[in-house]
């Protein structure tokens, strides 16, 4: 896979807060690597678990786009939709 740069020009005419855009981002790239753990455990209960010995690599392997990238091209292109937590009555009285 070649190396990308991060287009952060683009990153800024969407949004108005460069460290909430960077938080959006990399939660969905936390959660783009989950799924794909989860994907992987449920293969790996499918298949008969190798004894001792040496690591040995999945048959299905496929070579997949790095999370973090995936998470800036989906924010890019508009794919995102993120919101704030509504804060409870108690806890804005307090502020």
């Amino acid at each position: 896979m070649a190396i990308k740069t991060i287009p952060f020009r683009e990153i800024e005419e969407r949004t108005e807060d460069m460290y909430e855009a960077t938080l959006v981002m990399a939660k969905r790239a936390r959660q783009i690597v989950d799924d794909r753990a989860a994907e992987e455990k449920m293969e790996v209960y499918e298949e008969e678990l190798p004894l001792l010995g040496e690591p040995q690599v999945s048959e299905n392997y496929e070579e997949q786009e790095k999370a973090t990238t995936v998470a800036v091209e989906e924010f890019l292109n508009d794919e995102l939709e993120w919101k704030y937590p509504e804060l409870d009555e108690e806890e804005e009285s307090e502020s």
